[in-house]
């Protein structure tokens, strides 16, 4: 396996960063110190194994980060919802049900429940919108990541 990520070409769907919020402004870039932080929240480890799934793992565990609890959501339900292939998916290919259906719970997902059971408790996990930032402008990577994590 070489990766899970299937790379699309920027959608007009996707928010760019630097349209909602303008340039950013040449600042200097050191350490943000937010290890500590994570550290100290308690979000709960999201390992992708051997699949291909990292675009569902990285999303997954940034909407705990979002939430800032330990309640350990399924990259797993996100995976599958969004059509995951073994080589792996695209981002909008998992955001869009990140936004739509929401993330399961690990314990739901793991359990005897229906898909509709599911599907219902991930609808208290839906992910936000989210903002393509250009890959080129490290000063809009730095002051994206000061307001948030970016996956990358």
């Amino acid at each position: 396996m070489n990766g899970g990520l299937i790379l699309s070409p920027y959608s007009f769907r996707d928010f760019s960063y630097h349209t909602v919020f303008g340039a950013a402004e040449p600042k200097e870039i050191k350490p943000l110190g937010r290890l500590v932080e994570i550290k100290n929240m308690n979000l709960p480890i999201v390992a992708q194994g051997r699949a291909n799934t990292c675009i569902s793992a990285s999303i997954t565990w940034l909407k705990q980060y979002f939430e800032k609890t330990d309640i350990d959501l399924s990259h797993e339900f996100l995976a599958q919802i969004s059509n995951t292939r073994p080589e792996g998916a695209t981002f909008e290919q998992v955001l869009g049900p990140s936004r739509k259906i929401g993330i399961a719970e690990q314990q739901i997902y793991d359990g005897s429940y229906s898909i509709f059971e599911k599907e219902l408790n991930a609808a208290q996990h839906k992910m936000t919108n989210s903002f393509y930032v250009d890959p080129k402008d490290i000063h809009a990577i730095y002051d994206a990541l000061i307001k948030n994590p970016v996956v990358i």
